[in-house]
């Protein structure tokens, strides 16, 4: 007997397109939430990106490095005293 696999469709995250001058830089959903939270208060820390979405302290920093990845944000400063510079506004 054959067995006939079942095709199930796969959910992709949304992207939320962010234009730019020279290209565009599309962020899920997730990433956008933590954009706008650090656009809000440059000063923001992990645990509090955290709390106010509900989410863990790994994945916000999972995120953020995504985000830096694609030059949207950078860090400046020590980890302590620094701040967010963000480099793509949306």
């Amino acid at each position: 007997m054959r067995h006939t696999p079942i095709k199930t469709p796969i959910k992709t995250p949304s992207k939320t397109p962010m234009k730019t001058e020279d290209q565009d830089v599309y962020l899920t959903g997730l990433e956008d939430k933590i954009f706008k939270q650090i656009q809000t208060d440059t000063h923001i820390t992990f645990e509090n990106i955290a709390t106010n979405l509900s989410i863990s302290r790994n994945t916000v920093i999972e995120y953020v490095n995504k985000l830096k990845s694609k030059g949207v944000l950078k860090r400046a400063g020590s980890k302590r005293s620094g701040h967010w510079e963000i480099i793509r506004p949306s």
